[in-house]
């Protein structure tokens, strides 16, 4: 991973700043940071212009969290999308990653790299699953062609 790479976090936290320096410390990489306080800024953001990936601090209430996710990952399809989080808890990384998350990070345990490690794997990740589920969309579109065409089978 070569050039600048734009990073949205979403939260008002201190981990802005912890983020922020952990990304700095990389030597091939320039990490661009735009701080979005909510993710109704977040989301006029990207209507106007895009980043990379996303990083969003959810702090809210579980069922809240798992909306906003629901709603940004809807919105922001291509966009690979980390979830820090305060605590871990199993139940809540897989919502979010059935969700559409491509990872979960318990902002206590970030250490040195972990955070650009994480990135990467996204940014690498997030291509090959949309190509999967367009490959998968296709499937199905050619199986129900030929059922339509053949109903006896």
């Amino acid at each position: 991973m070569n050039g600048n790479t734009k990073v949205m976090l979403i939260g008002d936290s201190k981990y802005v700043k912890v983020v922020t320096s952990k990304l700095s410390g990389s030597k091939k990489t320039y990490f661009e940071i735009i701080q979005m306080v909510n993710v109704i800024d977040a989301l006029k953001h990207l209507k106007e212009s895009t980043v990379d990936v996303i990083l969003i601090d959810l702090i809210y209430p579980r069922n809240s969290n798992l909306k906003i996710l629901e709603q940004l990952e809807f919105l922001s399809d291509d966009i690979p999308i980390l979830v820090l989080a305060n605590t871990y808890d199993e139940d809540f990384m897989a919502d979010t990653v059935r969700l559409g998350a491509q990872g979960y990070i318990v902002k206590n345990e970030l250490r040195n790299g972990m955070l650009f490690r994480s990135i990467f794997s996204a940014l690498e990740r997030k291509p090959m699953q949309k190509k999967c589920q367009m490959s998968n969309m296709n499937k199905i579109r050619e199986l129900t062609l030929n059922l339509s065409e053949n109903p006896t089978g």
